[in-house]
């Protein structure tokens, strides 16, 4: 051991094991991986819900699945971008309490809905060739609801286990420090 190590007071290595604790970016892995875990979850969600729907309108009417492939595929793609900006604001609520995290989560999903909701029937339209009808808005947005809510659930669940895992971690460490 040099000479430094033994001139440590227990102040000074209590202090630089708490150190890391306050760093945000000390649980930078841990983030990361709940993030790509996230980020795959909402990825395949989105390519079950393209690939099931268009099954079902291959089997349905075979006729009618290749035109209404792209506009499909436009209104997922946007329930893609929706279900990320989903994601970046339950991470920037993180230090939210559990309700207030909950209450947006359900905020999330029913804007989700909407946003989902309007870009169907654009898209829809402007290639069917309709005008957007609000009469259509309503039962779309309810129709997507429980997939938004979905999405905003699981990504508020694995939010939360990341915190609870970093807060696990801080404990330990001040365990660690105290004995």
């Amino acid at each position: 051991m040099s000479a430094e190590a033994d001139e440590t007071t227990p102040t000074e290595a209590s202090t630089r094991l708490i150190e890391p604790l306050a760093d945000p970016l000390a649980d930078a892995p841990a983030r990361r991986t709940f993030l790509g875990v996230a980020i795959a979850i909402i990825l395949l969600f989105w390519i079950a819900q393209f690939t099931v729907l268009t099954g079902m309108l291959l089997l349905r009417t075979p006729d009618n699945a290749l035109p209404f492939l792209l506009p499909r595929a436009m209104v997922s793609a946007a329930g893609l971008a929706i279900s990320f900006g989903m994601l970046a604001v339950h991470s920037a609520a993180r230090n939210a309490s559990l309700l207030r995290r909950s209450l947006l989560a359900i905020l999330l999903a029913v804007i989700g809905s909407s946003l989902h909701a309007v870009t169907n029937e654009l898209v829809f339209a402007d290639f069917v060739g309709s005008q957007f009808t609000w009469v259509e808005f309503l039962p779309t947005t309810l129709g997507n609801l429980w997939t938004y809510m979905s999405i905003s659930v699981i990504v508020l669940s694995l939010m939360y286990a990341r915190d609870l895992r970093e807060r696990e971690n801080r404990i330990a460490a001040l365990r660690a420090v105290a004995q």
